[in-house]
Protein backbone atom coordinates (compact mmCIF):
# COMPACT_ATOMS: atom_id res chain seq x y z
CA UNK A 1 0.00 0.00 0.00
CA UNK A 2 1.24 3.52 -1.37
CA UNK A 3 1.95 5.79 1.77
CA UNK A 4 0.15 9.22 1.40
CA UNK A 5 2.86 12.24 1.22
CA UNK A 6 1.94 13.83 4.63
CA UNK A 7 2.82 10.78 6.37
CA UNK A 8 6.54 11.04 4.40
CA UNK A 9 6.89 14.59 5.87
CA UNK A 10 6.28 13.84 9.07
CA UNK A 11 8.57 10.38 9.41
CA UNK A 12 10.75 12.44 6.89
CA UNK A 13 14.03 13.17 9.30
CA UNK A 14 14.08 17.05 10.61
CA UNK A 15 16.82 17.95 8.58
CA UNK A 16 14.39 18.05 5.74
CA UNK A 17 13.36 21.72 5.29
CA UNK A 18 10.41 20.82 3.92
CA UNK A 19 9.09 19.75 7.47
CA UNK A 20 10.24 22.62 9.23
CA UNK A 21 7.49 25.22 10.05
CA UNK A 22 9.53 28.82 8.96
CA UNK A 23 9.27 31.23 12.15
CA UNK A 24 7.82 34.19 9.86
CA UNK A 25 4.63 32.25 9.33
CA UNK A 26 3.20 32.80 12.91
CA UNK A 27 4.91 36.56 12.86
CA UNK A 28 3.10 37.40 9.27
CA UNK A 29 0.02 35.60 10.56
CA UNK A 30 -0.34 33.19 7.20
CA UNK A 31 -0.95 30.68 9.88
CA UNK A 32 -4.64 31.69 11.22
CA UNK A 33 -5.18 32.04 15.29
CA UNK A 34 -7.22 29.55 17.10
CA UNK A 35 -8.94 31.65 19.30
CA UNK A 36 -9.98 34.85 17.97
CA UNK A 37 -11.53 36.35 20.75
CA UNK A 38 -8.62 36.39 23.50
CA UNK A 39 -8.15 39.92 23.44
CA UNK A 40 -11.57 40.79 23.97
CA UNK A 41 -11.42 38.21 27.02
CA UNK A 42 -8.20 39.79 27.91
CA UNK A 43 -9.38 43.70 28.28
CA UNK A 44 -12.49 42.73 29.77
CA UNK A 45 -11.06 40.16 32.47
CA UNK A 46 -8.01 43.33 32.96
CA UNK A 47 -11.53 45.97 33.54
CA UNK A 48 -13.11 44.30 35.59
CA UNK A 49 -10.36 43.35 38.30
CA UNK A 50 -9.08 47.23 37.83
CA UNK A 51 -12.59 48.68 38.64
CA UNK A 52 -12.93 45.60 41.46
CA UNK A 53 -9.35 47.08 42.79
CA UNK A 54 -10.40 51.16 43.03
CA UNK A 55 -13.62 50.18 44.64
CA UNK A 56 -11.57 48.42 47.12
CA UNK A 57 -9.58 51.46 47.56
CA UNK A 58 -12.72 53.70 48.22
CA UNK A 59 -14.27 52.07 50.63
CA UNK A 60 -10.94 51.94 52.17
CA UNK A 61 -10.43 55.43 52.23
CA UNK A 62 -14.25 55.73 53.26
CA UNK A 63 -13.64 53.93 56.28
CA UNK A 64 -10.39 56.12 57.03
CA UNK A 65 -12.58 58.80 56.54
CA UNK A 66 -15.71 57.61 59.27
CA UNK A 67 -13.49 56.33 62.00
CA UNK A 68 -12.66 59.47 63.56
CA UNK A 69 -16.48 60.26 63.64
CA UNK A 70 -17.47 57.58 65.10
CA UNK A 71 -15.14 57.23 67.92
CA UNK A 72 -16.29 60.57 68.90
CA UNK A 73 -19.97 59.52 68.86
CA UNK A 74 -18.80 56.67 70.91
CA UNK A 75 -17.01 58.76 73.13
CA UNK A 76 -19.91 61.49 73.23
CA UNK A 77 -22.78 58.99 73.74
CA UNK A 78 -21.15 57.35 76.61
CA UNK A 79 -19.97 60.90 78.26
CA UNK A 80 -23.53 61.60 77.76
CA UNK A 81 -25.01 58.76 79.46
CA UNK A 82 -23.02 59.29 82.71
CA UNK A 83 -23.61 62.18 82.86
CA UNK A 84 -27.98 61.22 82.76
CA UNK A 85 -27.03 58.32 85.28
CA UNK A 86 -25.01 60.96 87.93
CA UNK A 87 -28.08 63.17 87.34
CA UNK A 88 -30.80 60.76 87.77
CA UNK A 89 -28.75 59.85 90.59
CA UNK A 90 -28.86 62.95 92.69
CA UNK A 91 -32.32 63.00 91.90
CA UNK A 92 -33.13 59.99 93.63
CA UNK A 93 -30.95 60.70 96.60
CA UNK A 94 -32.80 64.35 96.96
CA UNK A 95 -35.99 62.56 96.35
CA UNK A 96 -34.94 60.41 99.54
CA UNK A 97 -33.35 63.57 101.57
CA UNK A 98 -36.64 64.94 101.21
CA UNK A 99 -38.85 62.38 102.33
CA UNK A 100 -36.63 61.22 104.78
CA UNK A 101 -37.20 65.21 106.43
CA UNK A 102 -40.59 65.67 105.99
CA UNK A 103 -41.47 62.01 107.88
CA UNK A 104 -39.03 63.15 110.65
CA UNK A 105 -40.74 66.73 111.03
CA UNK A 106 -44.08 65.17 110.72
CA UNK A 107 -42.77 62.43 113.71
CA UNK A 108 -41.75 65.26 115.64
CA UNK A 109 -44.69 67.14 115.06
CA UNK A 110 -46.51 64.64 116.61
CA UNK A 111 -43.86 64.05 119.31
CA UNK A 112 -44.19 67.75 120.06
CA UNK A 113 -48.40 67.57 120.21
CA UNK A 114 -48.23 64.35 122.32
CA UNK A 115 -46.10 66.27 124.75
CA UNK A 116 -48.11 69.28 125.08
CA UNK A 117 -51.54 67.44 125.25
CA UNK A 118 -49.58 65.95 128.60
CA UNK A 119 -48.76 69.01 130.01
CA UNK A 120 -50.52 71.27 132.41
CA UNK A 121 -51.13 75.19 131.66
CA UNK A 122 -48.50 76.65 133.81
CA UNK A 123 -46.01 73.77 132.86
CA UNK A 124 -47.07 75.12 128.56
CA UNK A 125 -46.29 78.66 129.82
CA UNK A 126 -43.42 77.91 131.40
CA UNK A 127 -41.76 76.17 128.39
CA UNK A 128 -42.95 79.45 125.97
CA UNK A 129 -41.31 81.74 128.63
CA UNK A 130 -37.67 79.26 128.36
CA UNK A 131 -37.89 79.71 124.51
CA UNK A 132 -38.86 83.44 124.27
CA UNK A 133 -35.68 83.94 126.81
CA UNK A 134 -33.27 81.57 124.57
CA UNK A 135 -34.70 83.65 121.19
CA UNK A 136 -33.55 86.71 123.07
CA UNK A 137 -30.33 85.59 124.31
CA UNK A 138 -29.41 84.55 120.88
CA UNK A 139 -30.52 87.90 119.08
CA UNK A 140 -28.54 89.54 121.46
CA UNK A 141 -25.58 87.58 121.12
CA UNK A 142 -25.65 88.39 117.24
CA UNK A 143 -26.26 92.12 117.77
CA UNK A 144 -22.93 91.56 119.85
CA UNK A 145 -21.38 89.97 116.73
CA UNK A 146 -21.99 92.81 114.28
CA UNK A 147 -19.39 95.06 114.02
CA UNK A 148 -20.24 98.84 113.76
CA UNK A 149 -19.00 100.63 110.06
CA UNK A 150 -16.31 102.68 110.02
CA UNK A 151 -16.42 106.32 110.31
CA UNK A 152 -16.25 107.73 106.86
CA UNK A 153 -13.47 110.07 106.24
CA UNK A 154 -15.83 113.14 105.18
CA UNK A 155 -18.13 112.28 108.48
CA UNK A 156 -21.54 111.47 108.79
CA UNK A 157 -23.83 112.09 105.35
CA UNK A 158 -26.83 112.87 106.73
CA UNK A 159 -30.25 112.17 105.37
CA UNK A 160 -30.55 112.56 101.42
CA UNK A 161 -31.98 116.29 101.79
CA UNK A 162 -28.69 117.43 103.68
CA UNK A 163 -26.71 115.96 100.80
CA UNK A 164 -29.17 116.52 97.84
CA UNK A 165 -28.87 120.18 95.74
CA UNK A 166 -31.60 122.03 95.40
CA UNK A 167 -31.43 121.84 91.76
CA UNK A 168 -31.53 118.73 91.89
CA UNK A 169 -34.91 117.86 93.71
CA UNK A 170 -38.54 117.86 91.96
CA UNK A 171 -40.41 120.56 93.56
CA UNK A 172 -44.52 120.62 93.21
CA UNK A 173 -44.80 117.56 91.80
CA UNK A 174 -46.89 117.43 88.60
CA UNK A 175 -47.67 120.63 86.74
CA UNK A 176 -51.08 121.97 88.08
CA UNK A 177 -51.58 124.65 85.64
CA UNK A 178 -51.08 125.57 82.10
CA UNK A 179 -47.90 127.50 82.97
CA UNK A 180 -46.70 124.75 84.84
CA UNK A 181 -47.07 122.38 82.19
CA UNK A 182 -45.32 124.91 79.61
CA UNK A 183 -42.02 124.80 81.89
CA UNK A 184 -42.18 121.11 82.30
CA UNK A 185 -42.60 120.57 78.84
CA UNK A 186 -39.66 123.18 78.53
CA UNK A 187 -37.32 120.89 80.60
CA UNK A 188 -38.65 117.60 79.76
CA UNK A 189 -39.78 117.25 76.22
CA UNK A 190 -37.98 120.01 74.12
CA UNK A 191 -39.71 118.67 71.28
CA UNK A 192 -43.50 117.93 72.03
CA UNK A 193 -43.16 121.79 72.98
CA UNK A 194 -41.91 122.89 69.99
CA UNK A 195 -45.00 121.44 68.27
CA UNK A 196 -47.22 123.42 70.58
CA UNK A 197 -47.25 126.40 68.47
CA UNK A 198 -46.02 125.48 65.01
CA UNK A 199 -46.63 124.34 61.52
CA UNK A 200 -48.72 121.69 59.95
CA UNK A 201 -47.09 118.32 61.54
CA UNK A 202 -47.46 114.79 59.62
CA UNK A 203 -46.97 112.13 62.16
CA UNK A 204 -46.02 108.84 60.53
CA UNK A 205 -44.76 105.14 61.55
CA UNK A 206 -45.73 101.84 61.72
CA UNK A 207 -48.59 100.61 63.13
CA UNK A 208 -49.06 100.03 66.59
CA UNK A 209 -46.34 102.34 67.65
CA UNK A 210 -48.13 105.28 69.12
CA UNK A 211 -49.03 108.07 66.40
CA UNK A 212 -52.51 108.72 67.12
CA UNK A 213 -51.85 108.80 71.01
CA UNK A 214 -48.89 111.28 70.07
CA UNK A 215 -51.85 113.14 67.92
CA UNK A 216 -54.41 113.38 71.15
CA UNK A 217 -51.80 114.37 73.24
CA UNK A 218 -50.53 117.35 71.34
CA UNK A 219 -54.20 118.23 70.90
CA UNK A 220 -54.88 118.25 74.63
CA UNK A 221 -52.05 120.22 75.27
CA UNK A 222 -52.87 122.88 72.69
CA UNK A 223 -56.58 123.07 74.37
CA UNK A 224 -55.53 123.47 77.73
CA UNK A 225 -52.14 126.03 76.99
CA UNK A 226 -53.50 127.99 73.83
CA UNK A 227 -56.75 129.91 75.10
CA UNK A 228 -59.94 129.42 73.47
CA UNK A 229 -58.73 126.75 71.34
CA UNK A 230 -60.59 123.86 69.86
CA UNK A 231 -60.16 120.41 68.47
CA UNK A 232 -61.78 118.49 65.47
CA UNK A 233 -60.78 114.78 65.02
CA UNK A 234 -61.42 113.32 61.27
CA UNK A 235 -61.16 109.54 61.55
CA UNK A 236 -62.57 107.30 58.84
CA UNK A 237 -62.46 104.02 61.23
CA UNK A 238 -63.83 103.08 64.91
CA UNK A 239 -60.76 101.14 66.59
CA UNK A 240 -61.59 99.85 70.44
CA UNK A 241 -59.49 101.29 73.07
CA UNK A 242 -58.21 103.82 70.37
CA UNK A 243 -60.68 106.49 70.56
CA UNK A 244 -60.98 109.98 70.73
CA UNK A 245 -62.09 111.79 74.30
CA UNK A 246 -65.22 113.15 74.08
CA UNK A 247 -63.72 116.40 74.79
CA UNK A 248 -63.27 116.80 70.97
CA UNK A 249 -65.39 117.12 67.88
CA UNK A 250 -65.35 113.99 66.08
CA UNK A 251 -65.89 113.67 62.31
CA UNK A 252 -65.78 111.04 59.68
CA UNK A 253 -67.85 107.79 61.62
CA UNK A 254 -72.00 107.50 61.05
CA UNK A 255 -73.62 106.52 64.30
CA UNK A 256 -73.54 102.71 62.91
CA UNK A 257 -69.86 103.37 62.59
CA UNK A 258 -70.09 103.35 58.75
CA UNK A 259 -67.26 105.95 56.89
CA UNK A 260 -69.26 109.19 56.33
CA UNK A 261 -66.94 110.46 53.26
CA UNK A 262 -69.44 113.07 52.82
CA UNK A 263 -68.74 114.41 56.46
CA UNK A 264 -65.16 114.05 55.65
CA UNK A 265 -64.78 116.25 52.40
CA UNK A 266 -67.31 119.18 53.86
CA UNK A 267 -64.39 119.33 56.56
CA UNK A 268 -61.93 119.18 53.99
CA UNK A 269 -63.69 121.66 52.17
CA UNK A 270 -64.36 123.81 55.57
CA UNK A 271 -61.00 123.87 56.51
CA UNK A 272 -60.09 125.17 53.02
CA UNK A 273 -62.27 127.76 53.14
CA UNK A 274 -61.80 129.02 56.67
CA UNK A 275 -58.01 129.68 55.67
CA UNK A 276 -59.01 131.75 52.23
CA UNK A 277 -61.28 133.59 54.17
CA UNK A 278 -58.91 134.47 56.64
CA UNK A 279 -60.42 133.51 59.12
CA UNK A 280 -58.65 133.15 62.66
CA UNK A 281 -60.31 129.60 63.54
CA UNK A 282 -57.97 128.90 66.74
CA UNK A 283 -58.46 124.81 65.95
CA UNK A 284 -56.33 122.05 65.81
CA UNK A 285 -57.51 119.17 63.08
CA UNK A 286 -56.55 115.66 63.45
CA UNK A 287 -56.45 114.07 60.16
CA UNK A 288 -56.22 110.60 61.25
CA UNK A 289 -55.48 107.85 58.43
CA UNK A 290 -54.88 110.33 55.72
CA UNK A 291 -54.02 107.93 53.23
CA UNK A 292 -58.00 106.88 52.80
CA UNK A 293 -58.70 110.08 51.84
CA UNK A 294 -58.64 110.11 48.14
CA UNK A 295 -61.59 108.40 47.73
CA UNK A 296 -64.13 111.01 49.85
CA UNK A 297 -61.81 114.21 49.23
CA UNK A 298 -60.93 113.70 45.43
CA UNK A 299 -57.66 114.74 43.76
CA UNK A 300 -58.42 118.19 42.83
CA UNK A 301 -60.01 119.04 46.59
CA UNK A 302 -56.60 117.77 48.03
CA UNK A 303 -54.42 120.25 45.74
CA UNK A 304 -56.33 123.07 46.86
CA UNK A 305 -55.67 122.18 50.65
CA UNK A 306 -52.07 120.81 50.34
CA UNK A 307 -50.49 123.78 48.21
CA UNK A 308 -50.41 126.90 49.65
CA UNK A 309 -53.30 126.36 51.98
CA UNK A 310 -50.88 124.33 54.12
CA UNK A 311 -47.89 127.39 54.67
CA UNK A 312 -50.52 130.08 55.04
CA UNK A 313 -52.46 127.81 57.95
CA UNK A 314 -50.00 129.21 60.48
CA UNK A 315 -50.89 132.79 59.97
CA UNK A 316 -54.54 131.88 60.93
CA UNK A 317 -53.99 130.32 63.96
CA UNK A 318 -55.08 126.55 61.85
CA UNK A 319 -53.00 123.57 63.40
CA UNK A 320 -53.51 120.56 61.18
CA UNK A 321 -52.14 117.28 62.44
CA UNK A 322 -51.67 114.48 59.79
CA UNK A 323 -51.63 110.84 60.74
CA UNK A 324 -50.32 108.48 58.17
CA UNK A 325 -48.18 105.17 57.44
CA UNK A 326 -46.08 106.25 54.98
CA UNK A 327 -44.99 108.76 52.96
CA UNK A 328 -44.89 107.20 49.31
CA UNK A 329 -47.52 107.44 47.41
CA UNK A 330 -48.65 103.72 48.20
CA UNK A 331 -49.71 105.66 51.78
CA UNK A 332 -50.75 109.62 50.78
CA UNK A 333 -53.37 110.53 48.78
CA UNK A 334 -52.96 112.97 45.42
CA UNK A 335 -50.65 112.96 42.82
CA UNK A 336 -47.24 113.12 42.89
CA UNK A 337 -47.66 117.41 43.10
CA UNK A 338 -49.80 117.19 45.70
CA UNK A 339 -47.41 114.46 47.68
CA UNK A 340 -44.66 116.54 46.90
CA UNK A 341 -45.96 119.71 48.57
CA UNK A 342 -47.34 118.27 51.52
CA UNK A 343 -43.90 116.61 52.55
CA UNK A 344 -42.17 119.72 51.64
CA UNK A 345 -45.62 121.91 54.18
CA UNK A 346 -45.83 119.37 56.98
CA UNK A 347 -42.88 119.14 60.17
CA UNK A 348 -42.41 115.02 59.68
CA UNK A 349 -42.67 113.32 63.79
CA UNK A 350 -41.69 109.84 63.41
CA UNK A 351 -43.07 107.84 66.26
CA UNK A 352 -40.92 105.09 67.52
CA UNK A 353 -41.95 102.04 68.92
CA UNK A 354 -40.44 98.29 69.74
CA UNK A 355 -41.14 94.46 69.03
CA UNK A 356 -42.25 93.18 71.93
CA UNK A 357 -43.19 89.05 72.65
CA UNK A 358 -46.75 89.06 73.82
CA UNK A 359 -47.11 86.72 77.23
CA UNK A 360 -50.21 85.50 76.50
CA UNK A 361 -49.86 83.58 72.52
CA UNK A 362 -46.06 84.15 72.94
CA UNK A 363 -46.09 85.90 69.47
CA UNK A 364 -44.83 89.32 68.49
CA UNK A 365 -46.22 92.68 68.02
CA UNK A 366 -45.43 96.36 68.45
CA UNK A 367 -45.25 98.56 71.31
CA UNK A 368 -45.45 101.97 71.50
CA UNK A 369 -42.11 103.58 73.34
CA UNK A 370 -43.37 107.00 73.75
CA UNK A 371 -40.05 107.93 71.66
CA UNK A 372 -40.15 110.34 68.64
CA UNK A 373 -38.26 112.02 66.24
CA UNK A 374 -39.28 115.33 65.09
CA UNK A 375 -37.85 117.14 61.71
CA UNK A 376 -38.88 120.62 61.44
CA UNK A 377 -39.17 122.32 58.15
CA UNK A 378 -35.37 124.38 58.69
CA UNK A 379 -33.88 120.92 58.79
CA UNK A 380 -33.31 120.74 63.07
CA UNK A 381 -33.96 117.32 64.35
CA UNK A 382 -34.79 116.63 67.34
CA UNK A 383 -35.25 113.38 69.16
CA UNK A 384 -38.02 113.58 72.27
CA UNK A 385 -39.87 111.09 74.75
CA UNK A 386 -43.09 111.87 76.46
CA UNK A 387 -42.98 111.99 79.56
CA UNK A 388 -44.32 108.87 81.34
CA UNK A 389 -47.12 111.26 83.81
CA UNK A 390 -48.00 112.97 80.78
CA UNK A 391 -51.30 110.66 79.95
CA UNK A 392 -54.54 111.51 78.55
CA UNK A 393 -56.43 111.40 82.26
CA UNK A 394 -54.19 113.98 83.66
CA UNK A 395 -54.38 116.29 80.58
CA UNK A 396 -58.36 116.00 80.96
CA UNK A 397 -57.89 116.67 84.67
CA UNK A 398 -55.37 119.60 84.06
CA UNK A 399 -58.24 121.08 81.76
CA UNK A 400 -60.68 120.40 83.54
CA UNK A 401 -63.09 119.04 80.55
CA UNK A 402 -65.53 116.23 81.84
CA UNK A 403 -66.64 113.58 79.58
CA UNK A 404 -70.42 114.18 80.15
CA UNK A 405 -70.19 117.86 79.50
CA UNK A 406 -68.72 117.27 76.25
CA UNK A 407 -70.68 114.00 75.66
CA UNK A 408 -72.78 114.83 72.33
CA UNK A 409 -75.02 111.47 73.49
CA UNK A 410 -76.45 112.07 76.88
CA UNK A 411 -74.68 109.86 79.61
CA UNK A 412 -75.69 106.33 79.87
CA UNK A 413 -77.29 105.01 83.01
CA UNK A 414 -75.16 103.10 85.58
CA UNK A 415 -78.19 101.29 87.39
CA UNK A 416 -81.29 99.92 86.67
CA UNK A 417 -83.29 102.78 88.94
CA UNK A 418 -81.46 105.48 87.06
CA UNK A 419 -82.35 103.89 83.69
CA UNK A 420 -86.27 103.06 84.62
CA UNK A 421 -86.33 106.59 86.08
CA UNK A 422 -84.96 108.02 82.39
CA UNK A 423 -88.00 106.07 81.06
CA UNK A 424 -90.78 107.37 83.07
CA UNK A 425 -89.28 111.48 82.98
CA UNK A 426 -88.45 110.70 79.06
CA UNK A 427 -90.39 108.39 77.67
CA UNK A 428 -93.11 107.84 79.11
CA UNK A 429 -95.99 106.01 77.51
CA UNK A 430 -95.66 107.52 73.84
CA UNK A 431 -94.94 105.39 70.58
CA UNK A 432 -91.40 104.12 70.34
CA UNK A 433 -89.73 106.18 67.89
CA UNK A 434 -87.45 104.11 65.44
CA UNK A 435 -83.82 104.68 64.87
CA UNK A 436 -82.69 106.54 61.65
CA UNK A 437 -79.95 104.16 60.68
CA UNK A 438 -79.13 100.52 62.89
CA UNK A 439 -76.59 99.83 64.83
CA UNK A 440 -73.75 98.30 64.26
CA UNK A 441 -74.07 94.56 65.74
CA UNK A 442 -69.68 93.94 66.19
CA UNK A 443 -69.08 97.08 67.71
CA UNK A 444 -68.36 95.92 70.97
CA UNK A 445 -69.33 99.26 73.08
CA UNK A 446 -73.59 100.14 73.92
CA UNK A 447 -74.57 103.64 73.54
CA UNK A 448 -77.34 104.79 75.19
CA UNK A 449 -79.43 105.11 72.38
CA UNK A 450 -79.01 101.28 71.59
CA UNK A 451 -80.28 100.70 75.27
CA UNK A 452 -83.50 103.09 74.64
CA UNK A 453 -84.26 101.28 71.90
CA UNK A 454 -84.04 98.12 72.75
CA UNK A 455 -86.02 99.52 76.42
CA UNK A 456 -88.44 100.88 74.63
CA UNK A 457 -89.07 98.77 71.92
CA UNK A 458 -88.97 95.53 74.97
CA UNK A 459 -91.70 96.95 77.34
CA UNK A 460 -94.02 97.74 74.19
CA UNK A 461 -94.71 94.09 73.93
CA UNK A 462 -92.06 93.85 70.70
CA UNK A 463 -90.28 89.91 70.10
CA UNK A 464 -87.52 89.93 70.50
CA UNK A 465 -86.71 89.08 66.93
CA UNK A 466 -88.67 92.04 66.14
CA UNK A 467 -86.41 94.33 68.34
CA UNK A 468 -82.86 93.02 66.74
CA UNK A 469 -84.54 93.52 63.23
CA UNK A 470 -85.68 97.29 64.03
CA UNK A 471 -82.54 98.15 66.23
CA UNK A 472 -79.58 96.29 64.40
CA UNK A 473 -81.24 95.40 61.19
CA UNK A 474 -80.38 91.56 61.01
CA UNK A 475 -82.99 89.10 60.24
CA UNK A 476 -83.57 85.92 62.72
CA UNK A 477 -81.00 83.01 61.38
CA UNK A 478 -78.05 81.63 61.74
CA UNK A 479 -76.05 84.53 60.79
CA UNK A 480 -73.14 86.01 62.57
CA UNK A 481 -74.51 89.48 62.31
CA UNK A 482 -77.86 87.69 64.23
CA UNK A 483 -75.60 85.90 66.84
CA UNK A 484 -73.78 89.50 68.04
CA UNK A 485 -76.98 91.32 67.84
CA UNK A 486 -78.90 88.76 69.97
CA UNK A 487 -76.09 88.70 72.64
CA UNK A 488 -76.33 92.75 72.76
CA UNK A 489 -79.87 92.04 73.22
CA UNK A 490 -79.31 89.75 75.70
CA UNK A 491 -77.05 91.83 77.74
CA UNK A 492 -79.04 95.04 77.65
CA UNK A 493 -81.87 93.37 78.96
CA UNK A 494 -80.30 91.16 81.56
CA UNK A 495 -78.88 94.84 82.86
CA UNK A 496 -82.25 96.54 82.88
CA UNK A 497 -84.02 93.46 84.31
CA UNK A 498 -86.61 92.81 81.88
CA UNK A 499 -87.27 89.73 80.53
Amino acid sequence: MPVHEFEKLVNAPASNPKSQIPKKAKALRIIKPTNPYKPLWGFISTSALGLAYLLNQARARKLLEFMPQYRQEVKQSWLLGKINAINQARKVEYAANLDWELWQFGADRAARAKQLSVLSPQEIALFQEQARQQAMLEQGLVEQSIEAPPTLPHGTPGTIDDITQPSDKIVGGLPKSPEELIEALRAECKGLYKLIKSHPVRIVGVQRTGKTTLARKLALIRLIIIPDHSVVAVTPHREKGNTYPSVFDTVGLKRTGVRDNVAIANQWMRFYQGIQNSEHTNQTTIWDEYGSYGEAIGEEKLGLVVGSTLRESMKFEAYPIFVAHGETARFLPGGKGAIKAFLDGTIRVESVGEPVVNAENGLEEMKPTGKFQATFLDGTVIHGKIPEWLTEDFLLSLGGFGQAEHSVNPSEPRSTQELNALWDNKVGDREPAEPADPFDPFYSQISSEERGFVVSFRRSGMSKDEVILKVWGTKKGGSKGYKAAKAKLDRILREASID
